[in-house]
């Protein structure tokens, strides 16, 4: 079985804090999440649960967590091997926060994550054993003040 994580979140700054506060989820802004970040699908509730039993969920499947100042989905669908390759809609779904993509499977050693600030991509990372470094990209700030942006991709 192995660890697996499929986790988006849109949260305002840091998110352990808002991990932290966790409490009793809003069901009816959860579902008007999931319809927002899958249109056209048929969104039918299911039991509450924990982060730590759901953070990989069965295909089709969207958990949230509605939490003070974050939105934490968990769905397989949502990551990426490219993490940077984040649809749009995700991005505009994130607008003016932070976004953080997890994304690890034990089974073939795979971790990717990636941070957004306001849309801008900040940290993107994705690698595996038998792939090698998938990606890597970094937005970083030279001593003069300047942002320059590394960037590497395999084949």
């Amino acid at each position: 079985m192995g660890a697996k994580t499929a986790l988006l979140a849109f949260t305002k700054g840091d998110l352990r804090p808002a991990l932290l506060g966790a409490g009793a989820g809003d069901r009816v802004r959860a579902e008007e999440l999931v319809r927002q970040i899958h249109p056209g699908y048929a969104v039918t509730p299911i039991e509450d649960g924990l982060l730590w039993d759901w953070c990989y969920p069965p295909d089709d499947v969207t958990y949230v967590a509605m939490l003070p100042g974050a939105e934490l989905l968990c769905d397989r669908r949502l990551i990426l091997d490219r993490p940077s390759e984040l649809p749009e809609d995700l991005l505009r779904a994130g607008a003016g926060r932070r976004i953080v993509m997890h994304g690890m499977h034990s089974v073939s050693d795979w971790l990717g994550f990636a941070v957004w600030d306001d849309g801008v991509l900040v940290r993107s990372l994705s690698l595996s054993p038998d792939s090698g470094i998938v990606e890597t990209s970094a937005n970083r700030t030279t001593s003069s003040g300047r942002t320059g942006r590394v960037s590497t991709r395999s084949a």
